[in-house]
């Protein structure tokens, strides 16, 4: 692999961002904005364009930083220069990702009518175990449960909240997570394939 032309360069980055398993999230989102309108009738198109920025963002920066060390773990390149500038490339997209995902998180919580210490909380949860999954905890028994019960209930319950406003609307939180259980299957599938 070279990265002499931007088309490789292009290549290299869409492999490591993954968005085939973007998906996971977008579903996530539009089942917390569903279930926000149908039980509380609140949808704010602004806070669904932040949320989704928050949450694709930071799966963006999990998929780069899974990358990254798959890159390291792996003996595939032609040379060490090529590696190493492989490496480098996934670690600056995984910074920008995250910086981008909290970029997008100050507004949301400057908009948003929920309360900060949970919105502070879910976003932390959601970028650490992002973090974890893509590092350490990749390919793991652990890390795949915490990527399913990140990726799929604390996204559609962070996205109603954002719609919502308060943790006091009409749906319980236990009723979110029974609703955002077949997203955390879909997760899994979309993390085996």
């Amino acid at each position: 692999m070279h990265f002499s032309r931007n088309t490789s360069i292009l290549a290299f980055f869409l492999r490591s961002l993954q968005p085939w398993t973007f998906p996971a999230s977008i579903l996530s989102v539009l089942l917390g904005t569903c279930l926000a309108w149908k039980h509380d009738r609140k949808f704010n198109l602004l806070n669904t364009f932040l949320t989704v920025c928050v949450i694709l963002f930071t799966h963006a920066g999990g998929n780069f930083v899974n990358s990254f060390h798959e890159v390291r773990s792996r003996k595939i390149f032609a040379s060490c220069l090529t590696r190493s500038r492989a490496l480098e490339l996934n670690a600056s997209w995984a910074l920008w990702s995250y910086f981008l995902a909290m970029l997008a998180f100050i507004f949301l919580a400057l908009l948003s009518e929920a309360e900060f210490w949970l919105e502070f909380i879910l976003f932390s949860v959601g970028s650490l175990v992002s973090l974890l999954h893509g590092g350490k905890l990749n390919n793991t028994v652990m890390g795949e449960i915490l990527a399913c019960s990140v990726f799929g209930p604390f996204s559609v319950f962070f996205t109603y909240l954002e719609q919502v406003g308060s943790s006091d609307g009409h749906l319980s939180n236990p009723s979110i997570i029974w609703y955002s259980l077949p997203f955390t299957f879909f997760t899994e599938a979309i993390l085996h394939r």
